[in-house]
């Protein structure tokens, strides 16, 4: 499932003994065929350097748009909102679709570090890493997407703060990342650039959200 591309749940050390789908075969093989994409910022948005060195643009929004789009984010029943252990890309790269679908390109801002969070049913889960779409708000600051820590967008800080911990590293990626585990690295492009696998890329990542939200109902069921 996607999760094993945008994550490092699935690393050099056990890539061979796992069977690719045709859909993972057809997205990977995109990713290796594809590395280099367009460096482009218009007027219209913000530009950012990616942490890999692409120049990309996210999208302004006002902040009574980004509430009304949260809240109709918060309440896809798809959406495992309330399975902390994992799926955060995942998670992230659906919004960032269904921003991209409205017209709002956004980038994704990825935290390395020693993190502590609780779940809704009160366990402890420790992150190495979390990640969360964001667009750009009044005063040019970030305004992140994450229904599965608040119930309304929040700034950087606010962000920052409900993850607490220790923050090792700080990654900027543009709108759709994925994973080559075998060359441990990155890979980021537009929308509009996966378009030849997009129809594999919304299987596979729909996949991944299925599976995590049945975890959910059963950590919430017992």
């Amino acid at each position: 499932m996607l999760t094993t591309l945008c994550s490092h749940s699935l690393s050099e050390d056990n890539l061979d003994d796992y069977e690719l789908s045709q859909n993972e075969v057809l997205v990977l093989e995109f990713f290796k065929a594809n590395k280099t994409n367009e460096n482009s910022c218009t007027e219209s948005g913000a530009c950012f350097t990616s942490t890999i060195g692409n120049k990309f643009e996210v999208s302004l929004i006002e902040s009574s748009d980004a509430k009304t789009f949260f809240e109709e984010f918060a309440q896809l029943d798809y959406m495992p909102y309330n399975y902390l252990e994992e799926g955060c890309p995942n998670r992230s790269l659906e919004i960032a679709r269904l921003l991209n679908l409205k017209g709002f390109k956004a980038g994704h801002l990825m935290l390395e570090g020693d993190f502590s969070i609780t779940s809704a049913d009160g366990k402890k889960i420790n992150w190495g890493m979390h990640a969360a779409p964001f667009l750009i708000s009044e005063g040019n600051k970030k305004i992140i997407f994450d229904p599965a820590l608040s119930n309304e967008p929040l700034s950087e800080s606010e962000w920052k703060l409900l993850i607490g911990g220790k923050i090792d590293q700080e990654i900027i990626l543009k709108s759709f990342f994925g994973y080559l585990p075998e060359e441990d690295s990155w890979v980021e492009y537009s929308f509009e650039e996966i378009f030849p696998v997009l129809d594999s890329y919304k299987e596979l990542n729909r996949e991944a959200l299925d599976y995590f939200k049945s975890l959910e109902t059963y950590v919430l069921k017992r």
